[in-house]
């Protein structure tokens, strides 16, 4: 990255980090979803099966070390119809550092509609400024509209805690259609902001042989996709993420999970 005034480089990799979290259109109904990790949906859990920990690394974002990250992880069902996950990730370059703490609880409702929420506390500390914190808490449903067809809503944002900057923090409002029937799948998801235009995304999705399950993501304004690749073998499994920004460039995840219930 060039060098520029120690704040400026700063809000630069803030808002280039943000950006990656944005930057795809959310999953709601939850066709292609192989992993409990970072949820847009939180009711999205209640469809895993099992109980995971995980620990992944992305070595760059968008072809800037300083946005590299850790993150880790661990699902659990503590009695029927409940499902609940902590994620902690973080990234710390030289004086710029950024660390998430993130809960989910979903909860089953009947064998037709779920739903959930997430917590997140964020802590961002620049190089030349002072650290700053904010709180987001995020809500979803999912419904199931027949064997093959499910629905899925999500708020993002929904509530927030401020303390970076003065005004909120973007809402995102998202629903989803997907269809899946015999290790296929497809859904769509559209997705509105308070602060960014409209997004939609297409999502095929696919399981040819047992151990293997893989997603193939594309949305609009501008392109952009997504790859995901999980292959199981018995109670581990590695997830693979590669995705692509017209403007911004390419982004990478290595995830390995273990299933310990």
């Amino acid at each position: 990255m060039h060098r520029h005034h120690p704040k400026i480089r700063a809000l630069l990799l803030l808002l280039a980090s943000l950006c990656g979290e944005r930057c795809l259109v959310a999953q709601y109904s939850g066709i292609g979803v192989v992993t409990p990790s970072a949820l847009p949906n939180p009711a999205v859990l209640s469809s895993i099966a099992g109980q995971w920990a995980w620990f992944g690394y992305e070595p760059s974002r968008f072809g800037l070390p300083e946005l590299h990250r850790v993150y880790a992880g661990v699902s659990v069902a503590p009695s029927v119809g409940w499902s609940a996950a902590v994620e902690v990730w973080g990234r710390a370059v030289e004086r710029f550092s950024q660390l998430q703490l993130r809960t989910m609880v979903a909860l089953q409702l009947s064998e037709l509609f779920a739903v959930g929420g997430a917590a997140a506390i964020v802590r961002h500390a620049p190089g030349g400024m002072p650290s700053r914190w904010w709180g987001t808490l995020d809500v979803g449903a999912c419904a199931q509209l027949s064997h093959t067809l499910s629905l899925g809503i999500g708020l993002q944002n929904a509530l927030t805690v401020n303390r970076f900057w003065e005004g909120a923090l973007e809402q995102r409002l998202g629903v989803g259609l997907g269809w899946q029937e015999a290790g296929w799948g497809c859904g769509f998801d559209a997705e509105v902001g308070t602060m960014s235009a409209p997004v939609v995304g297409l999502t095929v999705a696919a399981a040819p042989i047992q151990p293997v399950a893989a997603a193939l993501r594309f949305a609009g304004s501008p392109p952009q996709a997504r790859m995901h690749i999980l292959v199981r073998w018995e109670d581990i499994a590695v997830h693979l993420h590669v995705g692509f920004h017209l403007l911004l460039g390419w982004r990478q995840t290595l995830t390995l999970l273990y299933r310990w219930a």
